[in-house]
């Protein structure tokens, strides 16, 4: 009883004290869990297709000799992913592994890797590349999904796949397939998500890429007919002594 009576006045004189109670003085564990910043990933090729082995690097992010997910996901694609192979990450935590493309549509996709920091907390690592020639190579392709006969493991969608995703639309999709098969162009990734294409020109958004049989091209259709019919209107007038002299 005096023990009560005793930590009762002490937390009453904490409180007049610190304004604070007694109990609010110990620092609470953290309850959920850090915002994890987005990490980009590199690939050897970013132009590839279903066969064609490329190496996945990533920066010292992961914990050290953890097993890491490598995994593709379509950037249209709004359901799980596939794991192509597992790998441990390197006494630094970094990753470097091959993985073989499986057969699949054509277009944009994100290899990511996931694991988990030396804290045990989930990390995301993410890069983009372009698949072409998958239907011609893959007769095994049904609408979206990989082939049948590979049947790969599925792998859910992190949120920075999923936010990664949003930031393409498949007009956008299709100027990416054609700036880096028709223009040898590469592709960035930022930290936010934003996919950019990178030419000997310099950098540009894919969402700011033209897309082919846009607006800007029909007004360019419809200017260049105009001009044409005017032309050809001025050579009938001067044949017919049109002009004024």
């Amino acid at each position: 009883m005096k023990r009560f009576a005793f930590a009762t006045m002490v937390g009453a004189l904490l409180l007049l004290l610190t304004g604070v109670p007694a109990s609010a003085q110990y620092e609470q564990p953290p309850t959920e869990e850090p915002v994890q910043p987005r990490t980009v990933a590199n690939v050897s090729d970013p132009d590839v297709s279903p066969g064609d082995a490329v190496t996945v690097t990533v920066p010292p992010v992961f914990a050290s000799g953890t097993q890491v997910s490598i995994n593709l996901a379509r950037a249209q694609q709004d359901q799980d992913g596939v794991v192509l192979d597992t790998a441990t990450t390197g006494s630094d935590g970094s990753v470097s592994q091959s993985v073989t493309i499986p057969a699949t549509q054509d277009g944009v996709y994100f290899l990511y890797v996931t694991g988990v920091d030396a804290d045990g907390f989930p990390v995301v690592a993410i890069v983009a590349i372009v698949i072409r020639d998958g239907v011609a190579a893959a007769s095994a392709v049904e609408e979206e999904n990989f082939s049948a006969a590979a049947a790969p493991a599925p792998a859910p969608l992190p949120l920075e796949v999923v936010q990664a995703q949003s930031n393409l639309t498949p007009d956008t999709e299709a100027a990416v397939v054609e700036a880096v098969t028709q223009g040898a162009a590469g592709l960035a990734l930022s930290p936010e998500g934003t996919l950019s294409v990178r030419t000997p020109a310099g950098v540009q958004e894919a969402s700011t890429l033209p897309t082919t049989g846009g607006d800007g091209i029909a007004t360019q259709v419809l200017v260049g007919a105009a001009l044409l019919l005017s032309g050809a209107g001025l050579v009938m007038l001067r044949r017919r002594g049109g002009f004024a002299k």
